[in-house]
Order: C-alpha cells, then sequence, then structure tokens
C-alpha cells in the first residue's frame, strides 16, 4: 500500500479498508527491497504472476525470483525446483523437517575406497549416438533420396499368405460381434475340430476370459463400432466405453487365468488402418489397434495380433480371418485389402524434393492460431517458436488457463508485437469448443492453423487399468481431436497438427490408454485427408520438457534406445514436418540396433524389420538366449549359481540401482521399490531370457530373489519348486495345445527346453 517496509499500523482496520479500496504500489515495493540489497525474491502463492513482473520493476539481472507454484509444472516439482535454488544461495533449510513426514532406510555404500562404483548421474549427451537434423529454411530443397535420421514413417507393404501350417484344435474363446463374423468365424473352426466359445460384449468376458486355459483368443467387438459419418460426441464417447471395457475385461480374464502355454491373442479391426487404398477409415476402431501396442510390450507371451479386415461382407470376412488364424509367421499387424496381404513397417521418412504433398506453410500476422494445451510446457515452446514466425496472434487453449498463470509468456510476445491469448476450454466438452471458434470468428483475425498439443496420462500396466482411467486420457487426445475436427471442418484452416505419440507406433509397457488414444489421432488425420482436410500427426519421441520428461521412466527409455530430445532438437524437426508436411509422421531419436536386440531371442517384430543395422549378426543358436547358453549341460547347483547372479542383475537393473549393487536374496523385491510396471519388466526379461512362459503374477507369487530363483530352478531341473506351486495343465490339456503349435513353434520350445533340435 505504501511502497515500503509495513509497521505496526499494519494491523489497524484502517490499513485493510485502504487495501481494498486504494491501489497497490507493487513497483514502488520491489524498489523498495531493491534499495535494501534484496537479493533473492520468493513468491508465496498459487502462480508465478509476481515473480514474472518483479523483474520488469527494478531490472536487475543479479536478483533471483523464485515461484512457489508455476503453472504447467507439477506442484512438487516446482516447490522442490525454488527451494534447491533456494539452498545454492546459502539460505538454511531444516532437512530435519523436511524429511520427517517420510520414511527413510539405510543403503548400502562403497565401505572402503577400492570399491569403484559411480553414483553420477548419467547426461544424456553421454547416451546419445543420434546425429542432431540440421534446421531446414523455408524454401530449402533436399536431395530427393535423403533420409533424416530422427523422421520415420509407417508403411504397410504386401507379404505373402504363409502356409496354414497351425492345426487348430482344443478350446477357442471369440468375443462375438454383432455383424455376424463371429458366428461363421466359430463355424469355420468347429469343422475342424475346434470347441468355440462365443461371448458377446456386455457378457461377463473376464469370466470368460478366465473360465479355462485357451488354445486361441479372437476379440471381434471393435467391428460394431459406428462409422465417421454416424458419429457425435456422445456415441464417439459411447462406442470408446463399449470397445475399451470389453477389451480390458478380456485382458484381466487372461491376466488372471494360468496355464503351461498362453494363448494366443488376435485383435480384429475393420478399415481402421489407412493401408491400401482410398478407403474410408473407422477412426472409433483405431484406438485397438493403440492397445495392441502395449499388449505386445506387457505380455509378449500372447503373441497378440491386430488383423485389419477389408469391407466385406460377415461370410467373406470370416474366410479371410480363417485363414490367418490357421497361418505361421511373425507379422503382428496386418492389413487384408482384396486378395492382398500388406504388414505394417516402419522406415525411415523420405523428403520429398520438388513435388511437395502441399505447399509450404505459410505463417501469417494477420491470422489467428490456436494451441491448445497452450499454457503447458511444450504448448509454450511451440507457442514461442509461432511468434518467432511471424505469428502475431495465438489463442491458448485449456482447462484452466489464465492471464495469471501466462504473465510471463505474455510479456514475451508483446516484445514482438505479438497477442498471446490464454482461453479456458475444455477441448472435451464440444459446446465449448464451438465457443472458442466463434469468439474467434467474431472478435480476432481469421483462424488459419491449429496445433491440438494437450494431453493427460494415467500410466499403469494393463492389468490395473480401468475404463475411468482410460476416459481420463482419453477426454482430450480422442473427444478433444473429435471436437476440434468437428467444429474447424468449415474453416479454412492452413494447417491442423496433432501432437501424438510414438507410444502408438512402438508400443510402451503401462501406456496402454495413451496409445490407444494417440492411435485415434493418427487415425483421425487420415480421415481429414479423405475428407479434403489439412491434417498432420507427429508421433513424438521423447521431449525434454513436457509431462512425459517428469516420469521416472526416461532412464528406461534411454537404455532401450529411445533417446531424449532437447526442446530445440524437436523444433527444428517441427520446422522441417511443417515445411512438407507429411500425413503421418515419426519424429525422434532412437537407437534402433538397441531397441530391437531387446526382443531377442524371440524374433524381432515385423514392424520394425526395416530399421537399424543391417549387418548386425546374432551369435546366438536359434531360441537359444545367452542365459540359457550358459546353463546347458551344467549340474544344479552350479547352474543355480549362475541363475541367480543373472536375477540378482537383472533386479538392480530394473530397480534403476547403480551395476553391481547388492541385494538381500530374502527380502521382497517390493520392499525395495518394485512396482507394477517393473515386475512386468522383469518377468518379460527373465521369460525371453529362458524361453518360457512365466506367470503374470511371478513376483507377487515368489517375491525375493531366493524365491524366484528356487521357482526357476524348478522349471530349469525338472522338479517341482517348495514355494508356491506353478499349476501345470492335465495331459489331455497339453497335448492339445502341442498339436496347436506349427512345426517351428514346436522346434523353438524343444531346442529352448533341451538344446538345438538340429
Amino acid at each position: 500500500m505504501t511502497g515500503d517496509f509495513m509497521g505496526p499500523g499494519a494491523a489497524a482496520p484502517e490499513y485493510w479498508r485502504r487495501q481494498v479500496r486504494e491501489p497497490v504500489r507493487f513497483r514502488s515495493a520491489m524498489e523498495t527491497l531493491n534499495r535494501a540489497q534484496h537479493l533473492v525474491f520468493l513468491e508465496v502463492g498459487p502462480g508465478s504472476t509476481l515473480s514474472a513482473l518483479g523483474p520488469q520493476s527494478i531490472g536487475q539481472p543479479d536478483r533471483v525470483w523464485l515461484p512457489s507454484l508455476k503453472a504447467g509444472r507439477g506442484e512438487w516439482e516446482q516447490v522442490l525446483d525454488s527451494l534447491s535454488r533456494l539452498y545454492t544461495r546459502g539460505v538454511e533449510v531444516n532437512w530435519r523437517a523436511f524429511d520427517r513426514p517420510y520414511d527413510r532406510r539405510r543403503v548400502a555404500l562403497p565401505t572402503y575406497p577400492f570399491e569403484r562404483q559411480r553414483y553420477w548421474f548419467e547426461t544424456a549427451s553421454s547416451v546419445k549416438s543420434t546425429p542432431v537434423p540440421l534446421k531446414v529454411e523455408p524454401g530449402l530443397d533436399l536431395p530427393s533420396t535423403s533420409q533424416n535420421d530422427c523422421l520415420f514413417e509407417v508403411i504397410w507393404e504386401p507379404t505373402e499368405q504363409p502356409r496354414p501350417t497351425i492345426r487348430i484344435t482344443g478350446d477357442w474363446l471369440i468375443v462375438a460381434d454383432r455383424t455376424g463374423v463371429a458366428q461363421d468365424l466359430a463355424a469355420r473352426l468347429t469343422t475342424i475340430g475346434a470347441q468355440v466359445f462365443l461371448t458377446q460384449p456386455g457378457e461377463n468376458i473376464k469370466a470368460a476370459a478366465s473360465a479355462k486355459a485357451w488354445s486361441g483368443v479372437v476379440f471381434l467387438g471393435a467391428l460394431d463400432a459406428p462409422l465417421p459419418d454416424q458419429l457425435t460426441p456422445e456415441r464417439l464417447e459411447n462406442a470408446q466405453r463399449d470397445l475399451c471395457s470389453s477389451v480390458l475385461d478380456l485382458l484381466h480374464g487372461m491376466s488372471a487365468a494360468s496355464s503351461t502355454f498362453a494363448p494366443r491373442l488376435w485383435l480384429v479391426t475393420q478399415c481402421a488402418q489407412a493401408a491400401g487404398g482410398d478407403r474410408n477409415v473407422a477412426v472409433s476402431q483405431a484406438t485397438l489397434c493403440g492397445i495392441a501396442q502395449s499388449i505386445g510390450e506387457e505380455h509378449p507371451e500372447w503373441r497378440c495380433t491386430c488383423i485389419d479386415l477389408d469391407a466385406a461382407t460377415p461370410e467373406t470376412s470370416a474366410a479371410a480371418l480363417y485363414e490367418e488364424l490357421r497361418a505361421s509367421d511373425t507379422e503382428e499387424y496386418i492389413a487384408l485389402r482384396s486378395s492382398r496381404r500388406l504388414a505394417m513397417r516402419i522406415v525411415p521418412h523420405t523428403a520429398p524434393h520438388h513435388d511437395r504433398i502441399s505447399p509450404a506453410i505459410n505463417i501469417s500476422g494477420d491470422a489467428t492460431y490456436i494451441i491448445t494445451g497452450g499454457l503447458g510446457a511444450l504448448g509454450q515452446c511451440v507457442a514461442r517458436w509461432m511468434v518467432e514466425r511471424g505469428a502475431r496472434t495465438l489463442v491458448l487453449a485449456g482447462r484452466s488457463a489464465s492471464a495469471a498463470d501466462a504473465a510471463e509468456l505474455i510479456a514475451w510476445a508483446a516484445t514482438y508485437g505479438a497477442r498471446m491469448i490464454p482461453y479456458r476450454a475444455d477441448v472435451s466438452q464440444f459446446s465449448e469448443v464451438e465457443g472458442m471458434i466463434s469468439g474467434i470468428a467474431a472478435t480476432l483475425p481469421p483462424l488459419r492453423g491449429v496445433i491440438h498439443a494437450a494431453g493427460v496420462l494415467d500410466d499403469g500396466v494393463l492389468a490395473e487399468q480401468t475404463w475411468e482411467r482410460f476416459d481420463r486420457v482419453f477426454a482430450p487426445k480422442v473427444l478433444g481431436s473429435w471436437n476440434l475436427h468437428t467444429a474447424t471442418a468449415a474453416v479454412a484452416l492452413d494447417f491442423f497438427v496433432f501432437f501424438s505419440s510414438v507410444a502408438a507406433v512402438i508400443g510402451a509397457p503401462g501406456q496402454g490408454n495413451y496409445a490407444a488414444a494417440n492411435a485415434f489421432q493418427d487415425s483421425l488425420v487420415q480421415h481429414r485427408r479423405r475428407c479434403g482436410l489439412p491434417a498432420i500427426s507427429i508421433a513424438w519421441g521423447a521431449w525434454s520438457e513436457g509431462m512425459a520428461a517428469r516420469l521416472p521412466q526416461g532412464k528406461k527409455r534411454e537404455g532401450v534406445g529411445v533417446h531424449t530430445m532437447t526442446v530445440d532438437d524437436a523444433l527444428r524437426l517441427f520446422e522441417q514436418i511443417m515445411e512438407y508436411q507429411p500425413h503421418h509422421v515419426v519424429a525422434g531419436e532412437f537407437d534402433w540396433n538397441r531397441f530391437t536386440d531387446r526382443f531377442r531371442p524371440r524374433p524381432i517384430p515385423g514392424r520394425f524389420r526395416r530399421l537399424g543395422s543391417t549387418t548386425a549378426v546374432n551369435t546366438r543358436e536359434p531360441g537359444k538366449s545367452d542365459l540359457i547358453s550358459q546353463l546347458t549341460d551344467l549340474p544344479e547347483p552350479a547352474g543355480t549359481a549362475i541363475l541367480h547372479d543373472y536375477l540378482r542383475t537383472l533386479a538392480v537393473r530394473v530397480l534403476g540401482f547403480a551395476a553391481g549393487r547388492e541385494l538381500d536374496p530374502a527380502q521382497p523385491l517390493q520392499e525395495l521399490g518394485l512396482d507394477s510396471l517393473m515386475a512386468v519388466e522383469f518377468r518379460n526379461t527373465l521369460s525371453a531370457a529362458l524361453g518360457q512362459n512365466l506367470p503374470a503374477t511371478l513376483l507377487f507369487s515368489y517375491p525375493a530373489l531366493d524365491d524366484v530363483t528356487q521357482f526357476v530352478s524348478g522349471l530349469l531341473w525338472a522338479r517341482a519348486p517348495q514355494a508356491v506351486q506353478a499349476p501345470v495343465a492335465n495331459t489331455g490339456e497339453l497335448l492339445d495345445r502341442l498339436e496347436h503349435l506349427s512345426d517351428e513353434e514346436l522346434d523353438n520350445l524343444i531346442s529352448t527346453k533341451f538344446g538345438t533340435t538340429r
């Protein structure tokens, strides 16, 4: 009120009456503090408005301005950041009080100086090997055969129909559709000796899936989803609820079932992929393809295969599907188009030379552009990029957008003569999107572009996912994308860019809902293109900023070859994409050799076969892992010691500890921080190394390293473990399952168990 230090009179009623009625002398107060040589300013409040305005008041670059909370960052993350900066400036921190609400435990450190262990975090630059992409200036033509090391695309290439080598027997479960495909397929399977059980969406699918050890499971529920011309926001939401709830019930039931042999799983769609011709795309089915990506990561034992049928009669579709069920190959994503069989491939993106897909995008100062999620970390980066390239009116849409949250960005844009307009809107509500578009038309320059960067995460393994968690992630990505598409369909846009995710293309354990939501966006782009509307979908890899950057899985991604891009590198890629406007592009930094090596000794999935080094040689025997090779012909005591050391090394890596860390073999891994996603990684890695399917509840049934060692030893040296007994199928069931395997699969199974059959 006075611009000076507060005295005793601040407690009087007269002061607070003035506080309400008179202007606040903020600038005078900052100047007073500056004259008093205060160097550090901490804003205590729900935003960062004052800490953004303070530097403009006194203009002293050596002062430190710290907010307690800041829009676009997690509360805990921002508080810790400001606390750490206070500490480095010499402020005493009561660490005992800071730690009081939390449990702590002692950890083992080197006991003498000759135990050489590194405890420094590895920097991103120490693990990256991918060249930084060059910035493409507007109008610059690249050679017609040039390939950017960080841009990739999805294609569908013809592949031969393999000969029907699988003998279909045993019990089969079909989650039926209402179009008639399920009934026709069941009749065909029954005629060759299978026992087929049909269950309808809406019935107790989970109970059916866990009722017995199925030989095969076919999900046809997606075929009932409405086509794009039948969609409204309400119908789209209902269709996704029905589809995702049904497939989650199926997956939960399959996870709960126990069998020596895991069932094979097929997920079936119809025209959900833009493969092989100018067909309408069934966008509401595309989410199933995204879920499949995470199934492959979390449950490789199911050998999940996505089959996208052509538009045809139920009888024709059932006949084509019947042939696929009998086929023996390793393709995971197949599209059937007329007489052609197409397989999904990820390949390096080739930039066009002179025949661009469409003219280069012009960013105009006389137009308005929308950025959803515009106040998030990625949204703000893109907003600055737009202003630097000539945009002068940007609407930053978000559920909690406010001028206070964007004060720093607004002030920065003003130096360019640009307006940043925060707009509060929930894009999952069509009325709010429609109101935003009509408001722009009435009061701002013409709308010419949309960048849809809004998104939320709710990660968790599929066994723990629910429709409610899917719905939260779907709100901005599925409903929001559809609402923006519908509301702008009649607007003459220069571009409409969807910020999708690589999770929908290469898979991501624990992100089934996010992969599904982004698969919808990728499919919607193809639908818009077929409607003559502009659309680009960018399946982004990992950024160093944004919501995904705050997750603990970053180190895991680096370990499997998915590197994190700096903001500058990502924006250079974005500029190149905006220049050439591909329909769908994967953008990121990847070490494909490392990424695909994690699948061994299993076959590398078909969609990755055109990536990585073509000269890399796998020296392992077919079907044999390094672990099995070491254990071959060893007596049990010697083999158990090697096995225990392998399990300890695996547990240390999965838990994120430093290499060489010793673990108490009797301590449950959950007490060391093991979560569900880590348990999936541990089980799948061990399963691949053993060449055997392991129960999904492995680390919950056998929680300590000693328990796991005893269980696995029982499998390898043919004795029953003394811990919880592993379920064993009856003889008749085993014979039926063996008859179901192809010759190739039998060879791999025998060579894994007893050594090579060659």
